[in-house]
């Protein structure tokens, strides 16, 4: 029976090839187009020869992947042949894209080392600006989806994630910078690391976000000073609407579903009353009302197409230079300046219910200093969260200060 499905795969294999080479046969005047003249489009000025020939290449995929109606199809077709084949490491042109497979069929884009003292370095210099204003920084490092104590990958595949972190917080530590690292948090309250993440995506769980939230209110009440209602903390306050089957992460969508299946959505919503301002400056938005109507983004739930949609923006709306939660119910609290990447989604509404303010400054899309942002903005705390996998972003640790 497994000899006959993978000869009717292989069939279907092959038979998705033939219709996808007759395809690109009826747009041959757009791929040479493509290969011949659009590509100077994308040259820059006094190009080298590595120049003409990476704008081709880019030029003639753009029109592969636009006069190609069933690249999903083949996605999905390959990935169920890799998967049939046993293969767990799917490779791609692109290293930090190349997927691999756990032993519990989660999915994982691997990273390798990178430096961080300099990193460290440059977080100390700005936690020492702030103090010289008299605010405090916290560095809080989010966990990876690989387990630093069972990292479940296949033979022969390393991954120096959670060992960037580990190098980052000492280094942090040793220059007096205040931290907290979720992955120990994880550890004292007994959490199942995998149960965190979805199964193919690199982001947080709806829940695990949740819980993030909830350990940043306990440090911020002992260690800062906040004044925070447990009632806008405790689980049972919030309703659970679950999307089931909707969402195909960023590893899924390079190798399709039917090679490592969909993930549910879970949306969590208070049950109190609430009063949320939500502006996003770039795209001149402001939306107010209750936290159900003000900062989520049904569009990303109720419109279902896996290869297109990303469920997990279903909080915020996506990632966004800077934007900002004003809790109207606490019009005299204080406030927060997240310096944020895509894992704070979900954290950053969730922590606008116990503050006065959240503002999200993403230093990937930003053309401000941060720097001038938390002058102009004069907040309570600054609060850097970030998840292991940004830390070889370079971008992520300039701040202005040089």
């Amino acid at each position: 029976m497994k000899n006959l499905r993978q000869k009717i795969t292989a069939l279907l294999f092959l038979g998705l090839i033939a219709a996808m080479f007759v395809l690109l046969l009826s747009r041959f005047d757009d791929l040479k187009w493509a290969a011949t003249q659009g590509y100077r489009q994308k040259l820059p000025e006094n190009p080298t020869m590595a120049d003409t020939m990476g704008a081709i290449i880019d030029s003639v995929g753009q029109q592969v992947d636009s006069s190609n109606p069933m690249r999903n199809a083949f996605i999905e077709i390959n990935g169920y042949w890799q998967r049939l084949m046993g293969k767990r490491v799917i490779e791609d042109a692109n290293p930090q894209l190349r997927v691999v497979r756990l032993d519990d069929g989660r999915l994982v884009f691997t990273v390798g080392q990178t430096e961080t003292d300099w990193k460290a370095e440059n977080l100390a210099a700005l936690s020492d600006w702030c103090a010289d204003r008299d605010t405090p920084l916290l560095y809080v490092q989010a966990p990876f989806k690989i387990d630093p104590q069972d990292p479940q990958l296949p033979t022969g595949i390393e991954d120096y994630t959670n060992e960037n972190a580990d190098n980052l917080l000492a280094g942090l530590r040793e220059r007096g910078v205040a931290t907290l690292d979720l992955r120990a948090e994880i550890k004292r309250d007994g959490l199942d690391h995998a149960d965190l993440f979805y199964r193919t995506d690199s982001h947080w769980t709806t829940e695990a976000a949740f819980w993030a939230y909830q350990t940043l209110c306990e440090k911020l009440s002992t260690d800062y000073g906040f004044v925070i209602d447990e009632q806008v903390t405790r689980r049972e306050n919030f309703a659970l609407t679950t999307y089931e089957g909707i969402f195909l992460g960023s590893q899924g969508k390079r190798v399709g579903s039917l090679y490592a299946g969909v993930d549910d959505v879970d949306v969590l919503l208070p049950e109190f009353e609430t009063e949320i301002r939500y502006t996003v400056p770039v795209h001149g938005f402001e939306k107010q009302g209750p936290f159900a109507e003000s900062v989520m983004d049904y569009n990303h739930v109720n419109t279902v197409d896996l290869y297109e949609m990303s469920p997990y923006y279903v909080y915020s709306g996506g990632d966004y230079p800077l934007s900002s939660f004003q809790n109207l119910k606490l019009p005299e609290g204080k406030r927060i300046l997240l310096v944020r990447d895509s894992y704070s989604c979900a954290v950053a509404p969730f922590l606008s219910l116990a503050v006065g303010e959240v503002i999200t400054f993403d230093l990937r899309y930003n053309d401000e200093k941060l720097t001038d942002c938390i002058e102009r903005t004069d907040p309570d705390l600054v609060l850097v969260l970030y998840n292991p996998g940004v830390l070889r972003d370079d971008v992520m640790f300039h701040y202005g200060l040089d």
